[in-house]
């Protein structure tokens, strides 16, 4: 089921005299004069033909659009969507003017989906609700649009990350809720535009991990319980199937699924990775745009992440703030799985269902993120384990509907 925008396209104006909201100013482009005023908080960008519309037709459908590539938007509409988010990116505003300006943007590129419109919730039968969802969420996702906005997942340029969660975007980061609990845990870790944490897999090494968890030794990055309840998960939903793998500072996840049989393995990293092994290929956030925009990407049976999606959007990897960076990671995966393809998902969960933000290190899930992070998913039933007790990085099986 999906839902049809009711709200304002935000971005309709960005071309046009606009007010914002916050006295945010927007937006340095290379085919517009920009004249600020400053008192008024207002911005007008003169002598513009396009309005976003023009930039980025919107296709008819009201559903997702599981694209073999994109003929929309075109190649010149998508270079000056380049052109505007890099003078965006490099402009000279003041910090809270620019991540204001940043926010717009960001939502020209998401539309409904970067809201918490409760409109957009549908309950759940007591049959189908599992711990963290009484509800999912659904959106009016255009897929094609949200691949090819190069803001979404660009290389932050102000660097190193604010020590503070913007005041213009600080609403967002919390979800437009007043009950997550904000802390202070400050990270900076550069591989965003630049190499991962590792940046070559060795045929050697994959092949070393995967024996290893193949006979239980595997420990991974996060300890034994998380990985012994992670191969469980692959082992029931990954035998033979193509796998996207989504954040990866080491191929320990890698080397599980090829462990239980998984026909071939992608992994979607900020940084660059040279992968030595026949059945693991890396790509970048954009060249993964890339391959879906053209049509060269092969949809996927199912994606796994494990300790790292909750970290998109915080800057702490050399990202762009971006208070929805994690619910726009999972909607891209729902874009690029087969029709039913599954994400298995292990982040920072609450047992009592509560949500947190240490900024910038992480998101920690609850009843309330988490069906927001899973947006036009539904959940499975999660595994039960005797032996394993309650682990701070749950996982959970959703299906894409």
């Amino acid at each position: 089921m999906m839902l049809r925008s009711t709200s304002p396209n935000r971005s309709s104006a960005i071309f046009s005299s606009t007010s914002f909201r916050r006295g945010s100013i927007l937006v340095l482009t290379a085919a517009a004069a920009v004249i600020v005023d400053r008192n008024l908080f207002r911005v007008c960008i003169q002598t513009v033909p396009y309005s976003i519309a023009s930039l980025v037709s919107k296709p008819k459908q009201t559903e997702v659009i599981r694209s073999q590539g994109c003929s929309s938007p075109t190649p010149d509409q998508r270079q000056l969507l380049a052109s505007r988010t890099h003078d965006l990116l490099h402009s000279p505003l003041p910090d809270e003017e620019y991540y204001a300006a940043l926010l717009d943007e960001i939502h020209s590129g998401c539309g409904q989906l970067c809201t918490n419109d409760t409109n957009r919730r549908v309950p759940l039968d007591s049959a189908d609700r599992e711990t963290y969802f009484d509800y999912r969420v659904v959106a009016d996702v255009k897929c094609c649009e949200l691949f090819a906005h190069p803001l979404l997942d660009a290389p932050a340029v102000r660097w190193p990350p604010p020590k503070k969660i913007p005041e213009a975007m600080k609403e967002e980061f919390l979800g437009f809720r007043d009950d997550v609990e904000v802390s202070s845990y400050y990270l900076q870790e550069r591989f965003s535009g630049g190499e991962a944490a590792t940046s070559v897999f060795t045929k050697e090494e994959v092949e070393e991990l995967k024996q290893q968890s193949m006979e239980g030794k595997l420990i991974g990055n996060y300890g034994g319980k998380g990985t012994a309840k992670l191969r469980a998960y692959v082992a029931k939903y990954c035998n033979d199937k193509h796998v996207a793998v989504v954040g990866s500072k080491s191929p320990w996840v890698e080397a599980i699924l090829l462990g239980v049989g998984a026909r071939h393995v992608t992994t979607i990293e900020y940084g660059a990775i040279k992968s030595q092994h026949p059945n693991v290929t890396a790509l970048t956030n954009a060249e993964f745009n890339e391959k879906y925009l053209d049509g060269s990407l092969e949809p996927f049976d199912a994606f796994v992440s494990f300790s790292s999606m909750e970290h998109a959007g915080l800057g702490r990897y050399g990202d762009s703030l971006n208070p929805w960076g994690d619910v726009i990671m999972a909607s891209k995966m729902h874009c690029a799985l087969k029709p039913g393809g599954l994400a298995i998902i292990g982040v920072p969960t609450h047992e009592d269902g509560s949500d947190s933000l240490r900024f910038n290190a992480d998101r920690q899930y609850g009843k309330a993120r988490w069906p927001l992070f899973l947006t036009n998913y539904r959940p499975l039933p999660q595994l039960q384990f005797v032996g394993l007790e309650y682990y701070h990085q749950d996982i959970v099986v959703a299906k894409a509907v």
